[in-house]
């Protein structure tokens, strides 16, 4: 059917300003008056994903063919081969060989948590080694279980890190321990907290909320994630008076430049578009340590966010395969038995 006599629908874009239909002309977007054109003027019938133009040009007498498109698969950042066991038999054959077709920077647990490989495509597979985050403010902090050893690998090694999982899978606990530990070790000088205070699906705004642009933080997720675990507010408040510490709403962050002595982390980023994600994103300047999270899942609270509007399912997509990223989709629970359950609600 794919003849010079058919228009190919391809979805979204700007509107057609060409009405001249050649061959294989692809199509930004179609609306009743271009279909009427075609059929009218060039016989042209119409091979479409899009139901409702399918449904018109059946209508209308014009000949068309519906195609269906399969949502690509998540990307976790990870394969697991534990359920594969040819594949994992035969991983250690030849670790040049790209045999699970991973991107450049994307992990490999091959036998259920012992063996993290890391796919390099200059290098090949590479063991990725246990790492743990010291520092003053949280001590030591070491991976509970693959999946966050691979997050530690990736924030170490790449510029920049998404990680995604469940309420209590320590995706915060991770970013601040591995940032304040950058900054004892002086590697970096500060860090800056982008957020995007999104009240929680469901909750009732208290509305006018006094004080400065720190107490407003303060009152915000942001502010309850920061004394939770650093456990003090006056300490948040100097770092914060010493400049080691930036907290800045996503909605002020225009203009701003994060330089390569400074770390981004960009928390919830769940209940973010896909144009404020970018927004904040160009914010890294090179050599910028870039740490972003969320949980798409189960914590996007606003309609605004959901499906291909998120912004964090966008970035992965964007930057996945990339040699500056990483990205990682932790799976257990750790904040307790009751954090566990309520995830089953």
């Amino acid at each position: 059917m794919h003849s010079q006599n058919f228009v190919v629908h391809h979805f979204g874009g700007d509107a057609l300003n060409d009405l001249r239909f050649e061959r294989h002309t692809s199509l930004q977007w179609i609306i009743d008056d271009y279909i009427k054109y075609c059929a009218d003027n060039g016989k042209i019938g119409f091979v479409t994903g899009d139901f409702a133009v399918y449904n018109f040009c059946r209508m209308t007498g014009i000949e068309a063919e519906l195609i269906h498109r399969e949502s690509p698969p998540e990307y976790t950042g990870v394969i697991d081969l534990a359920g594969d066991n040819e594949l994992a038999e035969s991983f250690y054959l030849d670790l040049k060989d790209n045999k699970p077709g991973c991107l450049h920077n994307q992990y490999v647990d091959v036998d259920g948590g012992s063996e993290v490989y890391r796919w390099d495509n200059k290098e090949g597979f590479v063991r990725v080694k246990r790492r743990f985050f010291q520092s003053g403010y949280f001590g030591r902090v070491e991976p509970k279980d693959a999946y966050q050893t691979m997050v530690f690998d990736s924030i170490m090694r790449n510029q920049i890190t998404a990680i995604t999982g469940p309420a209590g899978s320590g995706k915060t606990l991770i970013s601040l321990a591995a940032a304040m530990s950058l900054i004892e070790n002086k590697k970096y000088e500060k860090l800056t907290i982008l957020f995007n205070p999104t009240k929680a699906k469901g909750a009732v705004d208290t509305g006018f909320i006094p004080g400065d642009a720190f107490d407003k933080a303060m009152c915000s997720s942001v502010g309850n994630m920061l004394i939770t675990k650093f456990g003090d507010l006056d300490l948040i408040r100097q770092m914060v008076s010493a400049g080691t510490l930036s907290l800045v709403n996503m909605a002020d962050c225009r203009g701003m430049e994060i330089s390569g002595k400074e770390i981004l982390y960009i928390t919830e980023c769940q209940n973010t578009s896909v144009d404020l994600l970018k927004l904040a994103l160009e914010r890294g300047g090179d050599g910028a340590k870039v740490i972003i999270e969320g949980d798409y899942d189960s914590q996007v609270d606003s309609g605004l966010y959901e499906n291909k509007k998120n912004g964090l399912v966008r970035a992965i997509d964007v930057f996945k395969g990339s040699d500056i990223f990483g990205c990682v989709k932790l799976k257990s629970i750790y904040r307790g038995e009751v954090s566990r359950l309520a995830s089953l609600m």
